[in-house]
């Protein structure tokens, strides 16, 4: 029996370099994903994770792949 691979999560310092790669401020990504400046706060600090139907939109702000939104560790901060 094999083990199950875990579940591919955000990078919270991963979702910060996007931003800042883009020359995005906080409250300039927010308004593009459609949440709140905390939100992106909570997102990049590792207190909370984006839900599923955000992926779409932080990748389109952050013009990357859904895919380059993940990694395979929910360790890797």
């Amino acid at each position: 029996m094999s083990v199950p691979k875990t579940p591919a999560v955000i990078s919270p310092a991963g979702l910060r370099e996007l931003r800042l790669k883009r020359g995005l401020s906080m409250a300039a990504a927010a308004d593009l994903i459609g949440v709140s400046k905390n939100t992106i706060q909570t997102w990049e600090a590792g207190n909370s994770r984006p839900v599923a139907h955000r992926l779409h939109w932080i990748a389109r702000a952050y013009q990357v792949r859904i895919e380059d939104l993940l990694t395979d560790s929910p360790t890797d901060s």
